[in-house]
């Protein structure tokens, strides 16, 4: 054997590898692009995902408002029945003296 013939398997171990290395790096890139792909749909995702919390925490923060002047009117509108209740009461006591001072009057009257 020669030196040349010595240097042909070894040449071609070398193809072997490199062309596994470029396979390699093939699939390196298009793991590498679609990890890519997927960082990109990640990053809108959860911006969308932010701009849906910051909906939710201004509707809340809404409801809340809503929530808080419900309650205020609420709160009156149960202060205007009690008054609107006395005012009632004091018609009714009102009117009963008014028939008591006419039946009076009536009786004075027919004396």
């Amino acid at each position: 054997m020669n030196a040349s013939t010595k240097a042909l398997p070894k040449l071609a171990d070398w193809r072997k590898h490199s062309a596994s290395l470029r396979r390699f790096l093939v699939d390196w890139r298009e793991h590498s692009a679609s990890l890519g792909r997927f960082l990109v749909d990640w990053r809108e995702h959860s911006a969308r995902l932010g701009r849906f919390l910051v909906d939710w925490r201004e509707h809340s923060a809404s409801l809340g408002r809503f929530l808080a002047d419900w309650r205020k009117h609420s709160a009156s509108l149960e202060r205007f029945l009690a008054d609107s209740r006395e005012h009632s009461a004091s018609l009714g006591c009102f009117l009963a003296d008014c028939r008591e001072h006419s039946a009076s009057l009536g009786r004075f009257l027919a004396d």
